[in-house]
């Protein structure tokens, strides 16, 4: 129950204080503030808990405290603490010693050939990885055992545990986050008891984040999310925080937050600062038919894909209206053959019988099931570099561009992309610079999104530069699929062809002075002998 472990870690509990001036102060009973008594009833009343906080709130001496409480409370208890490295795991190990060093000493000693015939207390013993628990003996002299496991993060961490309760300290900078956090929650993943804690500042681009952003967005429902400002802390005020913004000029709003957007922020490596909803999100609208189009993907098959479609105006303002991508979490993958599938059922367009009567005879048409259809008009689709490699591994000498054709139907121009990574940064700030337009009397930029492009409109603002080459976007599986087919799409748009025109043409007017043109060349060619 809540009060009894929150009666056993204010009474119990003694944890650093580095504040003391002196060394009887230098460790104190763990009296928690309000926000550390609200994180603790909710962790209690939740299985899965996401913590995303300010630095030094005493939220890792707080989980470590409810682990030691399970492993005394209940009989063969584990705990397993993931840290990013041993140095983390060892530290973590080292702060359950110095809570259990500190108990009454009717209470918990630690265990050895001169307490081993205590059987009236409990015991602890500590190795290298882990500190056993043993419980007062039985009347039979049977010692059950809880045991505190410290482990680190890798893709089999903890498949040779079951546990009750998996602590994931700093969890937005463990290495392969997701394969860890897909290794690990196993372990305590029963229906009716196991409990997750997972607690970290932000990282931008981390898997940690996605986390954060989904139950943010509502689209993650199995965490209960728990942010604690830099204020959670009732010692700071306002001229502490004040000194802490001006010496932290870069990252005060992701180390000490006051808010969850604050926390979500990165700083000095956020890859593009100027991306607002507001001036780059727009409702969806019909695309005049006059108006350029092409699309560009970035390929992926383990790694999401992404397909967009972008239509240019006269203006040279582009519109991204179309997004095709999965979540890595969520979705099941897509073959190549079955993602041109989707992406050409797309760009099929459904037209009247009028219109169909005079496209019919020119072959511009088609009917399925009674209905009329033509297919979209795209200048090209810009691929990847690998679309266009053969597999010569498997013998088969076939591309990802063949897959696209042979199995998906896929038939309009392909191109390749240009795959430099500062131009492709360069070329969306560009797109991306706010101006004012004093036709629409507000601030816009020249590129556009449909907000149902919903993978880009969130990932954007989540992209990152890299630490050490902040020119190029730092590379994350789990969302750059969509930074690199906006690059594709951006570098290789033809904007330049963009032609204004006084009125739409209708397709059987195009089609007829087309036909002309040609026609036209024919003729030219017979009366100069060319053609015989």
């Amino acid at each position: 129950m809540l009060a009894d472990i929150e009666y056993f870690i204010e009474n119990y509990v003694y944890i650093e204080n580095k504040e003391g001036a002196s060394n009887d102060d230098r460790s104190i009973l763990f009296k928690m503030f309000p926000e550390q008594k609200r994180v603790l009833r909710e962790i209690e009343e939740n299985k899965n808990n996401a913590i995303i906080k300010a630095r030094q709130l005493g939220i890792t001496w707080l989980v470590i405290a409810i682990g030691v409480h399970g492993c005394m409370k209940l009989k063969q208890f584990t705990v397993a603490f993931a840290s990013q490295t041993e140095d983390y795991m060892k530290e973590a190990i080292n702060r359950v010693e110095y809570i259990l060093q500190r108990f009454p000493k009717w209470l918990m000693m630690e265990y050895n050939k001169n307490t081993v015939g205590f059987n009236s207390l409990f015991l602890y013993e500590k190795k290298a990885d882990e500190i056993i628990i043993y419980h007062p003996s039985t009347k039979e002299g049977v010692r059950e055992e809880s045991r505190f496991k410290g482990i680190i993060s890798t893709e089999k961490a903890g498949r040779s545990i079951t546990g009750d309760l998996i602590i994931l300290d700093e969890w937005a900078y463990h290495e392969s986050a997701e394969e860890v956090f897909g290794a690990i929650y196993p372990i305590i993943n029963r229906p009716t008891s196991g409990k997750f804690i997972g607690l970290s500042t932000n990282k931008r681009g981390s898997y940690f984040e996605e986390i954060i952003r989904g139950c943010i967005d509502g689209e993650n429902t199995a965490f209960n999310l728990i942010f604690l400002n830099a204020f959670a802390d009732p010692r700071r005020d306002a001229k502490w925080y004040e000194n802490t913004k001006a010496i932290l000029k870069n990252t005060w709003r992701q180390e000490y937050p006051m808010t969850i957007e604050d926390a979500l922020s990165a700083g000095n490596l956020t890859a593009f600062p100027e991306f607002s909803a507001s001036i780059h999100v727009c409702e969806p609208f019909d695309i005049p038919s006059h108006w350029i189009k092409w699309a560009a993907v970035d390929n992926g098959l383990n790694d999401p894909f992404c397909w967009f479609k972008a239509a240019v105006d006269e203006d040279g303002t582009t519109y991204v209206y179309y997004e095709y991508s999965r979540d890595k979490q969520k979705d099941p993958q897509v073959y190549y053959s079955d993602q041109a599938k989707t992406f050409m059922e797309s760009c099929t367009i459904e037209i009247t019988d009028e219109v169909k009567e005079e496209i019919d005879s020119y072959d511009l048409g088609y009917e399925i099931n009674g209905k009329y259809y033509a297919k979209e008009k795209l200048q090209y689709v810009i691929f990847g570099l690998d679309a266009f490699s053969k597999d010569t591994a498997k013998g088969t000498g076939k591309s990802l561009l063949d897959r696209y054709k042979e199995g998906g139907g896929f038939d309009y121009p392909a191109v390749r992309a240009v795959t430099d990574r500062k131009l492709g940064k360069d070329t969306i700030h560009e797109y991306l610079k706010p101006y004012y337009s004093e036709h629409l009397e507000r601030q816009t930029a020249k590129l556009q999104i449909f907000d149902t492009c919903k993978f880009l409109i969130k990932h954007i603002p989540m992209l990152t530069v890299e630490s050490d080459n902040p020119t190029v976007i730092a590379g994350n599986s789990n969302i750059d699929n969509t930074a690199d087919a906006l690059k594709y799409l951006l570098i290789g748009s033809p904007r330049n062809n963009a032609r204004p025109v006084e009125k739409e043409e209708s397709p059987l007017k195009t089609y007829k002075e087309k036909m002309y043109k040609n026609s036209k060349k024919t003729r030219g060619r017979m009366k100069k002998g060319i053609i015989n």
